[in-house]
């Protein structure tokens, strides 16, 4: 009997003396786990942020640069070709009643790149419109979309409308000119 009290004790001294061990490596596995879990945090932070600045590079930016070249045409045409009291596309067909097609060429050529923009602008909308972020983009996008659209309608319809010799039916929709905020804060949202 004595002899298995023996190998009692020896146990309880061996499984005292592995204690520590056990511990040890409790801490380490819990380390080597939680660092591993770390790393797949990072990296999938890092994945979305690549995605969103990929989302910014080739969809926002190129709208805000569109819209900046249409801001400047815009202000170009008020200034040197608006009848005044008149829009663009109305002062278009007014001088071209007045003086021809050819002699109001570079107000045309404006006009074309107003609506080319527009149309290259619709365009990125259609494909980032699944990743908005904002709801403000949401609505500021929607009310450029109807502007561009009737804007580029009244635009094709010129032509007709000068040979006839007559007026627009109708009415020019007000430029949203918030849109511009919306793309710069929809590029902070996505960059956040």
């Amino acid at each position: 009997m004595t002899n298995r009290k023996n190998i009692f004790i020896k146990k309880g001294q061996f499984s005292a003396s592995l204690a520590p061990w056990i511990a040890l490596a409790t801490s380490v596995l819990s380390l080597v786990i939680g660092g591993g879990w770390f790393q797949e945090y990072q990296k999938s932070r890092n994945e979305r942020t690549a995605a969103s600045e990929r989302l910014v590079v080739e969809y926002l930016q190129p709208i805000a640069v569109k819209l900046e070249d249409n801001e400047n045409i815009y202000r170009q045409l008020m200034s040197e070709s608006a009848e005044p009291g008149w829009g663009i596309l109305e002062s278009y067909l007014i001088k071209i009643k007045r003086s021809g097609v050819p002699k109001n060429a570079l107000m045309k050529n404006r006009i074309d790149k107003l609506v080319a923009n527009n149309e290259a602008i619709l365009t990125l909308l259609v494909s980032y419109s699944g990743y908005v972020k904002t709801e403000d983009f949401r609505f500021q996008s929607a009310k450029f979309r109807e502007h561009a659209i009737l804007y580029s309608d009244r635009w094709k319809s010129l032509l007709e409308i000068f040979t006839s010799n007559g007026e627009f039916p109708t009415p020019a929709l007000r430029y949203p000119t918030e849109f511009s905020k919306a793309v710069q804060n929809e590029i902070s949202a996505q960059r956040h």
